[in-house]
């Protein structure tokens, strides 16, 4: 569980470095929207997962 916590995390970074790459590098907008989009998303999963892991963390006995 923790490792696909961390895949999503690793997932999310490659994918704000692509999306800086692709905007630095003035590609068309279908790359933008393509790599902004998928870095949002891993964003919220990761922040949502996070959280799980924190709940499980701070309710096992």
């Amino acid at each position: 569980m923790i490792f696909l916590g961390l895949a999503i995390l690793i997932l999310m970074v490659l994918s704000w470095g692509l999306f800086t790459l692709a905007w630095r590098c003035r590609s068309n907008w279908g790359w933008l929207i393509l790599w902004g989009t998928l870095a949002i998303g891993l964003t919220l999963i990761s922040a949502a997962w996070l959280y799980v892991i924190i709940g499980i963390a701070l309710t096992a006995d």
